[in-house]
């Protein structure tokens, strides 16, 4: 990702030295009496004050990473240099002119210093303060190497760990604070100040036409390098969406600004349909298929992928990330359908369908039995019960603090905490790590489109109807083709319920004993495996349970793969608290 790191204090060019050994190799470096600053990873996702300014004078400057998108021309543009320095040298700047996803950071010769992130929060950053230093990086790992001991905020970590995603935006680690979304940090006379923007979605009258138009231009933003959009295309409901928009700019067909590609080998089910339909709109689907390899470097990959994945996905979701490295890639934007479920009333199923008494009621038992999931069972029973309680923590934090339900309705309710805290505590991570390699942007991600969605009517959300509207008005023949959910298709028409319940029990008719790539991931490292569950760093850890997981390791490569889920998310935790030296 394209990553900041950073003290504010009184500094000297000893200092500097000292930094240095705290982050990767930069790509520039600000000094300062007051800051330094060094900013790296993607060159196409930084931008700073040095882009525009001939002198070399640090005194003042400005530094962002991420991707903005501004409204220009009846459509949206992807911001430069020259832009971002116009927008923040504006002293009444508006962060709700700008979508995408991004951290900014200002300041000026007299000491004084602002940081602030995108509404959503897909990007954030993490501060300190030691002594007289405030200390602020995009990498939480950078900064654990300031505190002697760090330690997991167990409380902060539950909902992260047992529910579908964190329900807060505290920071997982005691000491270190987390910049929530759409905030920004003042520091002025050595006074340090927190804003909160909370940014809720505003209720308008709408059309479905409005929708549509919205999406479009981030479907086709402006970019002055003229590179090609390229979008990732599944057998899924949002991505095809997309696509049904993208092929209708039949000008954008003709000069090359409209290409498509697809991840996976041939035999894949959203592959395959992805293809046909490209085949029946005359596009060219690129396939990346290049084998996940798990040579000797497999571990560095995987220890890094689990660091930047900040625990929303397992180890094993390597194998169908990796793509991204690809040369195809290079001079393109992608996009993709993430996020698409918020206008498909896709988000805490189980707690629409039965959780909706305990919402009115304002239960937090309740509504936490309704949002659990099950990963993996690896902690002692202290700590399995501090998590539970600070789950119940988070959720009566959300009753208090959104609005009252009998004013926004129960949907509009759950979808609210989807962009509040799925959005930026499940896409943001990967956004993070895909700024690392790429740019890209998810459309549905938008804040500008959100506000749309939820200006819809709820008919329109139902059942996906909005999506399918707009694919059979506008390109019919699509909907002929069957849709794609973890690997198994079923029909376009079916609605949400019955589309569940069929994918299900077609999964459960597939033959389970066929052998899987992530069945191959964990045999090529068990041998690293049993080496780390033997070790006394794990036996001493003082959350785990250790019996529960050498339960866990040995049933699996005893050949019960029922255990394997539990596997993979134990093994992701090993290696992200190794990453944060957390004892």
């Amino acid at each position: 990702m394209s990553w900041i790191f950073a003290c504010h204090s009184q500094l000297t060019p000893l200092d500097s030295l000292e930094f240095e050994s705290f982050h990767s190799s930069a790509i520039k470096v600000f000094r300062t009496s007051f800051l330094y600053l060094a900013v790296g990873g993607n060159p196409k996702t930084i931008f700073t004050s040095k882009d525009i300014q001939d002198n070399n004078n640090d005194s003042c400057g400005w530094v962002v990473t991420g991707a903005g998108l501004i409204s220009k021309k009846q459509s949206q543009k992807i911001m430069s240099a020259k832009e971002w320095g116009n927008f923040l040298s504006s002293n009444s700047y508006d962060i709700s002119d700008i979508n995408g996803h991004f951290i900014a950071v200002i300041w000026k010769n007299d000491g004084s210093l602002k940081i602030f992130n995108d509404l959503i929060g897909l990007r954030t950053v993490y501060f300190l303060k030691r002594s007289d230093r405030f200390f602020f990086s995009t990498e939480l790992d950078w900064l654990t190497k300031l505190i002697p001991q760090p330690t997991l905020n167990i409380s902060a970590f539950g909902s992260r760990w047992l529910t579908f995603n964190q329900l807060s935006h505290q920071s997982l680690i005691i000491g270190i604070e987390k910049l929530a979304p759409g905030s920004e940090i003042k520091i002025n006379n050595k006074h340090i100040g927190l804003i909160s923007k909370n940014w809720i979605p505003i209720n308008t009258e709408s059309i479905t036409e409005s929708f549509t138009s919205c999406l479009t231009k981030f479907i086709f933003p402006i970019n002055e390098m003229s590179n090609p959009i390229t979008l990732g295309l599944s057998g899924g409901l949002d991505s095809r969406t997309l696509l049904t928009i993208f092929s209708s700019q039949q000008s954008e067909i003709e000069t090359g600004n409209l290409l498509v590609h697809s991840f996976g080998d041939n035999q894949d089910q959203d592959v395959m349909i992805a293809n046909q339909i490209c085949m029946k709109l005359n596009l060219e689907n690129e396939i990346l298929s290049h084998s996940f390899i798990l040579n000797k470097d497999i571990i560095n990959d995987i220890k890094g992928y689990t660091r930047d994945a900040l625990l929303v996905e397992p180890a094993s979701s390597l194998i169908k990330n990796h793509y991204l490295n690809d040369d195809y890639f290079k001079n393109k934007i992608v996009i993709d359908g993430a996020g698409g479920e918020i206008a498909r009333r896709q988000f805490l199923n189980r707690l629409r369908l039965k959780g909706k008494k305990h919402l009115f009621n304002k239960n937090p038992n309740g509504i936490l039995d309704n949002i659990r999931v099950f990963r993996a069972d690896i902690f002692n029973t202290d700590v399995l019960a501090e998590m539970d309680k600070g789950c119940l923590q988070d959720i009566e934090s959300i009753l208090e603090n959104f609005p009252d339900i009998d004013k926004i309705g129960f949907d509009n309710f759950i979808d609210l905490m989807a962009v509040k805290f799925r959005f930026p505590n499940y896409y943001g991570p990967e956004q993070c790590r895909l700024d690392k390699i790429i740019l890209s942007f998810s459309p549905f991600v938008q804040h500008t489109v959100i506000q749309q969605i939820f200006s819809l009517d709820l008919r329109f959300k139902k059942n996906s109807r909005l999506f399918h509207d707009i694919i059979k008005n506008s390109q019919p023949e699509l909907a002929h083709f069957p849709l794609v959910k973890n690997g198994v298709t079923y029909f376009f028409s079916m609605n949400t319920i019955t589309a569940f319940i069929y994918s299900k029990l077609k999964q459960k008719l597939l033959n389970n004993n066929i052998i899987t790539l992530r069945d191959k991931f964990f045999d090529a490292l068990k041998v690293y495996i049993n080496d780390i569950v033997s070790s006394a760093d794990i036996k001493d850890f003082s959350l785990y349970d250790y019996n529960k997981i050498k339960k866990i390791v040995e049933r699996y490569y005893q050949g019960d793969k029922i255990f394997q889920n539990q596997l993979d998310w134990w093994f992701t935790f090993e290696l992200w608290r190794r990453n944060l030296h957390l004892k």
